[in-house]
C-alpha cells in the first residue's frame, strides 16, 4: 500500500469504518510511514472531538423494536448488500462531520449571542443603579442647600428687622409699651415700638407658637369704649419671632388709654377677634 492510498482510508479508519482487510494493510503502511502516522493522528483527534460534541439522542424503545421487526422481515428480501466504494464512504463521513461541525458553530453562536445579551442586561441595572444613587445624593444636597439658603435669607431678614428697631431707637420721642402672653402661651410675650410725630410704630413678638396654612395672628386696638380695631395679621418663623408694621387709622392717637391684644384668627384675618387672646397689655 502506497500513501496516496494509506491517505483515502485514513479517515475512514479514524472513524471506524474500515473494513477489516483494509485496516490491517493500512496499519502496515503506517508502522513505515511517519508522515502517515502524524496524519493519521490529526485524523483520530478530530474524530475524538467530532464524538464529544456530538451529544447522542436515545432511541424509544418502541421504535428500537419495530427497526428490529422491518430488518428481520426484510433481510431475506434485499440483494446483497454491497459495499460502497472507498471514495463513498470518504465522502459520507466528510458530510457527517461537517454538518456536526456547523451544530457545533451554530450552538456556540448563540451560547456567545446569550452571554453577550446577559452581560449587557447586567450593565445597563448597574447603570441604572448608578444613576438613582447619584439621584438620592443630588436630591439630599439640594435639601442641604435650600436648607441653608433659608437660614441665609432668616438671618438677612432678622438684621434689616434689628437695623430699623436701632433707627427707631434713635428717635426723640420713642414710646415702648410691652404685650404679656395670655391663654395657651403664658411665656410669650410682644413688644410695640412707637413715635407718633415721625409715624413710625413697629410690632414685635416672639416664643409664639406656629400656626396652621389656614390660621394666623391678628393685632388689635381696643379703645376706651371698648371698640376693636384691626391693625394687621402676622406669622412667626420657625423660632417663634415676628416683626412687622401695624395699620394705624386716621386720626386715631396711640396713648395710655388704649389696648393691644393678639388673637388667633382665620387666615387672612377677621373684622372682629372671634379666636383666643393670645398677647395683651397697655400702652
Amino acid at each position: 500500500m502506497n500513501c496516496r492510498d494509506a491517505q483515502d482510508l485514513i479517515p475512514l479508519q479514524a472513524a471506524g469504518a474500515a473494513v477489516q482487510e483494509d485496516s490491517a494493510q493500512l496499519e502496515a503502511h503506517l508502522q513505515q510511514c511517519p508522515h502517515c502516522r502524524e496524519l493519521m493522528g490529526d485524523f483520530t483527534q478530530v474524530a475524538a472531538q467530532l464524538a464529544i460534541a456530538a451529544t447522542p439522542t436515545p432511541v424509544p424503545a418502541v421504535l428500537r423494536e419495530a427497526l428490529d421487526w422491518r430488518i428481520d422481515q426484510s433481510l431475506t428480501q434485499l440483494p446483497p448488500l454491497k459495499m460502497p466504494s472507498q471514495t463513498s464512504r470518504m465522502g459520507f463521513i466528510m458530510a457527517l462531520a461537517a454538518s456536526i461541525a456547523l451544530l457545533v458553530a451554530v450552538g456556540m453562536s448563540l451560547y456567545i449571542q446569550h452571554l453577550q445579551k446577559t452581560e449587557i442586561h447586567g450593565l445597563h441595572q448597574l447603570l441604572a443603579f448608578s444613576e438613582n444613587q447619584n439621584r438620592k445624593v443630588m436630591a439630599h444636597e439640594a435639601t442641604v442647600v435650600t436648607g441653608w439658603e433659608n437660614r441665609v435669607h432668616l438671618l438677612q431678614s432678622r438684621v434689616q428687622q434689628a437695623n430699623e428697631v436701632i433707627k427707631m431707637l434713635k428717635v426723640p420721642h420713642l414710646q415702648m409699651a410691652s404685650l404679656a402672653g395670655a391663654g395657651k402661651q403664658p411665656s410669650a410675650f410682644g413688644r410695640l415700638l412707637w413715635d407718633q410725630h415721625a409715624k413710625m410704630w413697629k410690632f414685635c413678638a416672639t416664643d409664639l407658637k406656629r400656626l396652621q396654612a389656614d390660621k394666623t395672628y391678628e393685632l388689635w386696638w381696643i379703645t376706651p369704649a371698648s371698640k376693636k380695631i384691626p391693625a394687621g395679621t402676622f406669622n412667626v418663623d420657625e423660632t417663634g419671632f415676628a416683626m412687622f408694621t401695624p395699620t394705624i387709622p386716621s386720626g386715631m392717637k396711640l396713648s395710655h388709654t388704649v389696648t393691644a391684644a393678639v388673637t388667633i384668627e382665620p387666615a387672612g384675618g377677621d373684622m372682629q377677634p372671634q379666636g383666643p387672646v393670645e398677647l395683651i397689655g397697655k400702652l
